[in-house]
């Protein structure tokens, strides 16, 4: 781990247990960022990341800290190596610090005659609350790991201001961000542990990265990397989708959760999807997902033909080849309060040529659990879904939301007349790694 020196500006990479106490910071990049090159040549340009920098050092050497590390220069991004270790730790950095400055530079001071005033307690003005509520840091998709990682956490104003401390602020982080105080304030050490060791369903993590963006669209499955405690490659320009699959793959292979499948698709579409989402924002409404019912066996498993999930005998019997012949199947999932009895999620499934879809016309439906507990005793059937694809059956099936998917089917016909063949008026849509667009291929082969 490489850290600055707060008072040299120096250098000096540590290893493992050689590792001294350090702080932290948080912040969205912006103009004129320091990076690693231009700090080892001396050559920083003067500008708004410079300051930022001495700033953070001054305030980090302050509180009694010899050692700093910051994003925007610890880290050699023109080292591809490096860029993979540094995000593959990065949950591991914030948590390990003292402390974590979180420095909000959309959050501006009060001016009274031109000059800042300030009375009392900074976050009980109106004003700003109203802009540390509207930050753009609570929208990023890295700052997530950053605010849930470390133990202590304090807030800094576009001047350097103390805001207060994440205790203090808790609830207008739960209001800005839809965490639970337990995962804020209570037990935030139980964050990056799979739901079955005491930490939050696979469902309520993504449901956390919802609204949150990155510039480059794998980001948003690799800033989850440590809070899912997994590890993967990194492939830039394989397509967000891709990587966010990929994510999913990996969190099903290392934990038992069925709450990864319990995401709602769009409730203006009917187009039917694979198993896994193709984005976190499809977990916007599952922030009260949790699994239920552990099984000495798996219920699910990856394989060569997508994942394969166990489900009662009877499903099949009600499957059918098409889109009207569709059945409700329980996931191993339920309200984490439920109002009234206790439900359990399910989701609504067709069948193509032995080969699954998921489809949606309501945005949640829910099932006894008594009902549930009453089919496991019947015979059980293995289903296969794909991880990533879409089954089309007609040009109906598009909504405005995959106009674009459209145009790209159109154009992939005018180019290849072959491989866009209809068949039967279907076909299958997936999405491969060069171009996060559309390949097609006739349904079947």
């Amino acid at each position: 781990m490489r850290l600055l020196h707060t008072k040299t500006l120096q250098f000096q990479e540590f290893f493992d247990t050689t590792i001294p106490k350090y702080a932290i910071l948080s912040h969205r990049w912006g103009k004129d960022e320091v990076s690693f090159k231009e700090m080892r040549k001396g050559q920083a340009p003067h500008g708004l990341g410079l300051t930022k920098l001495r700033n953070f050092c001054l305030q980090a050497r302050t509180d009694g800290y010899q050692w700093a590390w910051m994003d925007t220069c610890c880290i050699d991004k023109k080292s591809s190596a490096e860029l993979s270790e540094a995000i593959n730790s990065m949950y591991k950095w914030y948590r390990n610090s003292e402390e974590c400055y979180v420095y909000l530079a959309d959050v501006k001071p009060l001016l009274v005659h031109g000059r800042v005033e300030y009375e009392g307690d900074l976050i009980l003005n109106p004003r700003i609350r109203e802009q540390f509520l509207a930050s753009e840091w609570f929208r990023r998709g890295w700052t997530l790991q950053e605010l849930l990682g470390p133990r202590t956490i304090t807030f800094y104003d576009a001047e350097w201001r103390e805001l207060g401390g994440k205790h203090q602020l808790y609830s207008l982080i739960m209001e800005a961000t839809g965490i639970h105080h337990t995962y804020l304030v209570t037990e935030p050490y139980r964050c990056h542990l799979p739901y079955g060791q005491g930490g939050p369903s696979a469902a309520q993590k993504m449901s956390w990265a919802a609204k949150r963006e990155t510039s480059k669209s794998e980001d948003m499955a690799y800033c989850l990397l440590g809070l899912f405690g997994i590890n993967i490659p990194l492939l830039y320009g394989e397509g967000g989708r891709k990587a966010f699959i990929r994510l999913q793959t990996e969190i099903i292979n290392k934990q038992e959760d069925e709450s990864i499948l319990a995401w709602e698709q769009p409730y203006t579409t009917s187009v039917p999807y694979g198993i896994l989402a193709p984005h976190p924002r499809y977990f916007k409404y599952c922030g009260d997902i949790i699994p239920v019912f552990k099984r000495s066996e798996p219920r699910y498993w990856i394989t060569n033909r997508g994942l394969a999930l166990r489900v009662p005998a009877y499903v099949s019997s009600y499957l059918g080849d098409g889109v009207d012949n569709t059945v409700w199947i329980p996931l191993n999932c339920k309200e984490e309060f439920p109002k009234g009895i206790e439900k359990v999620f399910r989701i609504r499934i067709m069948q193509v040529e032995n080969i699954c879809y998921r489809v949606k016309k309501w945005r949640r439906r829910l099932q006894d659990t008594l009902e549930i507990e009453q089919q496991e005793d019947h015979k059980t059937k293995t289903i296969y879904f794909p991880l990533d694809s879409v089954y089309v059956g007609n040009s109906e099936l598009f909504s405005d939301e995959n106009e674009e998917d459209l145009r790209y089917f159109e154009l992939m016909r005018s180019h290849n007349p072959t491989t866009a063949a209809l068949k039967n008026n279907s076909l299958i849509r997936t999405y491969p790694a060069e171009n996060d667009g559309l390949a097609i291929k006739r349904s079947g082969q």
